[in-house]
């Protein structure tokens, strides 16, 4: 699929009332009616987290995007990635809201990304990790 002009510009739009406001021009059926591909709004990881972080808050839950590096996505390594942690009334829950099946079976993802395991997801690499182990995505 080729990518217009347009479309690469939605990854530099980062508040979500635009993204809305890109979504309902794009296709004005409600957010839970699934999409054909040239009616998606192309994010990144950012987008999801923040969407979502956006979407928790509204329902009063408390919620945060965090900006870290994720080692789930090739072994040995920390891709920059972006996360939304919600606080359950006992604990912070991470949720990496970009994946989705066909990631999971091509990355083969075996852990719940609804609640992920501590230490897929890490803040400070730079603490432990060489800078050539850091991608940037």
């Amino acid at each position: 699929m080729s990518l217009s002009e347009e479309k690469r510009t939605h990854v530099q739009y980062r508040l979500v009332s635009r993204t809305l406001e890109i979504i309902t021009k794009m296709d004005s059926s409600p957010l839970t009616v699934k999409r054909s591909l040239d009616r998606r709004f192309l994010g990144n990881c950012r987008d999801f987290s923040v969407f979502l972080c956006s979407v928790l808050r509204e329902q009063g839950i408390p919620a945060r995007a965090r900006c870290g590096f994720g080692t789930y996505f090739r072994p040995g390594g920390f891709e920059d990635h972006w996360v939304c942690e919600y606080w359950n009334g006992e604990r912070w829950v991470i949720v990496d809201a970009q994946i989705h099946g066909f990631q999971r079976k091509t990355l083969r993802i075996h852990f719940d990304f609804l609640d992920m395991p501590r230490g897929l997801y890490e803040q400070e690499p730079r603490l432990r990790v060489p800078p050539e182990m850091i991608v940037s995505g």
